[in-house]
This record gives C-alpha cells, sequence and structure tokens, in this order.
C-alpha cells in the first residue's frame, strides 16, 4: 500500500524567513512603521498572512480597530511577496534530494502551508518538482491549519488512509492538524519554533536534521 509524506513549507522544507522579513518590514516602513529583526518574526508566522500583520502592527500597540491600517499593510505585503516569492528564500540542507528521493522510493508527496495557495505552489514548482502535484496553500473559504480538512481531503483523494500519512511540520499549527488528522505528526527542530513550544502543541517525535526524514521512511518501508 502507498503511503504517504506530507510538508509543511516555511520552517520545514525552506528558510523563508529572510524574504518574510525583508517584505513585511518594507511595508511597515513604508507606512511609518518599525522594522522588525528577522528574529522577532519567527513567533509570528505560522498561521497566516492577515495574523502575520495583525501581530506585527499589535506589537507596536495597534489595535484591531484600524482596520484601515491593517489593509494598507496587509496589501502591501501581500502583493511585493506575491510578485517575488522565492526572493531570498532557500531550500534547507539536502531537502531538494530528500524529496525527489522520496518520490523514487514510492511515496506519494506533498506540501500544505497556510502560505497564500498560489505563491506555495510557485515556490514549490520551482524549488521541489516533485511534490507540486499534490501542492496546497491556503485558498479563501477553506480552513486552514490547524483545521485537518485539506490534509484529509488531499489524502482521500490518493486513497491513502491516514495512519500511513507522515507529516513533516515545525510549528504549533502543523503538530496540531497533524493530530487531528490522525497522521504520524513529526516535529523539525530547524525551522522557526523551540522544541519546548512544540511540545506544549503536543510534539512527540521530534527530528534536528534533515536528512533523519529518509532514515524514518526506510523503516515505514520494511
Amino acid at each position: 500500500m502507498q503511503k504517504a509524506c506530507i510538508f509543511d513549507l516555511d520552517g520545514t522544507l525552506v528558510d523563508s524567513m529572510p524574504s518574510i522579513a525583508y517584505f513585511a518590514n518594507r511595508a511597515l516602513t513604508h507606512y511609518g512603521l518599525l522594522p522588525y529583526e528577522e528574529k522577532e518574526y519567527h513567533s509570528m508566522v505560522g498561521w497566516g498572512a492577515k495574523h502575520l500583520v495583525w501581530e506585527m502592527l499589535k506589537r507596536q500597540g495597534i489595535s484591531e480597530t484600524q482596520t484601515e491600517l491593517f489593509d494598507k499593510v496587509f496589501r502591501m505585503y501581500h502583493d511585493d511577496y506575491q510578485e517575488n516569492p522565492s526572493y531570498l528564500t532557500v531550500p534547507y540542507p539536502h531537502m531538494v534530494e530528500i524529496m525527489e528521493k522520496l518520490s523514487e522510493m514510492g511515496f506519494a508527496v506533498g506540501v500544505f502551508s497556510n502560505k497564500p495557495h498560489e505563491t506555495t505552489r510557485r515556490i514549490v514548482k520551482e524549488l521541489f518538482p516533485a511534490a507540486y502535484e499534490n501542492c496546497f496553500g491556503g485558498r479563501p473559504g477553506v480552513p486552514k491549519k490547524p483545521d485537518p480538512t485539506v490534509l484529509l481531503e488531499l489524502l482521500k483523494t490518493l486513497d491513502i488512509l491516514p495512519q500511513n500519512c507522515l507529516y513533516f511540520g515545525d510549528s504549533e499549527p502543523d503538530i496540531l492538524m497533524g493530530h487531528r488528522a490522525g497522521v504520524k505528526t513529526h516535529a523539525v527542530l530547524w525551522g522557526y519554533r523551540t522544541k519546548a513550544q512544540l511540545q506544549e502543541a503536543g510534539a512527540t517525535i521530534f527530528l534536528t536534521e534533515t536528512q533523519e526524514i529518509l532514515t524514518l521512511c526506510e523503516k515505514e518501508q520494511n
């Protein structure tokens, strides 16, 4: 029976933090707000672009009643990022080869991100073509992580049971979604959260190096 390996994108397959910080700070400073250091964005990402922008504003004392400012900052960040989503974004070590190897081993390989759908697909098509066919980002009206709806629908399309899916992610939404979907959920520690944060979300399996993914998947085949 075929099995699936599904991955989060930011903080799991690619280090996109330099790109996110660049476009976010560009939007903030354009509207007279203060930029953040790259590391400060680590705790803001993972829940989608709108959540990110609200966090950027709230941490500067701007309330959720100031929707006009939010709309301006969000639109500039969103549009600039959409135009060049791979800017300053690089795969983590060995991840390109790992994705190709998993596909060769017979796994159905895919990506599910809270990043906008077309942005996600552009990045995956450029860097991880083996996962492009089963690649989904955030879409209007469709639940984002930690809701398991999209992941379960993908597995149903692939005719793969949740218990035959390995999911890899670096943030609380990933861990929560994986558990709710009933898939084998692995927390990666090269991303944007600490081990303590992931444990608090319920993570019990941790990977410290990307190449551990292949070791796990080889055991799954035995």
